[in-house]
């Protein structure tokens, strides 16, 4: 209790003096409210639209805290595969099925791939898994379609990428990183960072 006492009595302590200072000149106390009015305008004002000089000062911050976080030597050898007419003529129109893009990402991995970074969103529910056409069917026609003796991976294909995904270091655009639900993200090697 007596130190709650003594932070008390401080604070009281400061604030008479700021209202001393305040009652003997108040043309003080207002410049001393404008300046903190100003400030606090200016730095709102530099939040919300930075100029060009502090977002590159941010930008090379940013670029200072990921060379210190890098872990070990890094190969500097990049692939980007991209997915071509030819791929598209042999494997059919985007978005492909899951699985497929889970048997490229297997392939990729088999390559040798360290880590791979994946640009697409998969926001919602493969149509092609066969147990969202079974129920597409029974909603729209009425039919049951038995599929209860095949294997859980191919009744799902969102699940079959999602376990390809899980067994490799793996990061998705939205910059989220996709690993085992039982191990953090850090253990799981990926950093998030703040978008800029």
């Amino acid at each position: 209790m007596p130190n709650e006492r003594n932070g008390d009595s401080r604070w009281l302590k400061g604030s008479a003096i700021v209202r001393t200072f305040l009652k003997k000149s108040p043309k003080a106390g207002r410049q001393f409210l404008f300046v903190g009015l100003l400030i606090t305008l200016l730095w709102t004002f530099f939040y919300i639209s930075p100029p060009d000089f502090f977002r590159l000062l941010d930008l090379r911050i940013s670029d200072s805290f990921l060379r210190e976080d890098s872990k070990g030597v890094l190969a500097g050898d990049v692939a980007i595969v991209d997915i071509d007419e030819r791929s598209l003529e042999r494997h059919g129109q985007w978005p492909w099925p899951r699985y497929r893009v889970a048997q490229l990402f297997r392939a990729i991995r088999d390559l040798g791939a360290s880590a791979i970074g994946i640009d697409a969103v998969f926001a919602e529910a493969d149509r092609t898994s066969l147990s969202v056409i079974q129920r597409e069917i029974q909603r729209e026609y009425g039919q049951d379609i038995p599929l209860g003796k095949l294997p859980l991976d191919l009744m799902d294909n969102d699940r079959v990428l999602a376990g390809t995904l899980a067994r490799d270091r793996s990061c998705s655009a939205s910059n989220s990183c996709l690993g085992p639900i039982t191990r953090s993200r850090k253990a799981a090697g990926c950093t998030l960072y703040p978008w800029p």
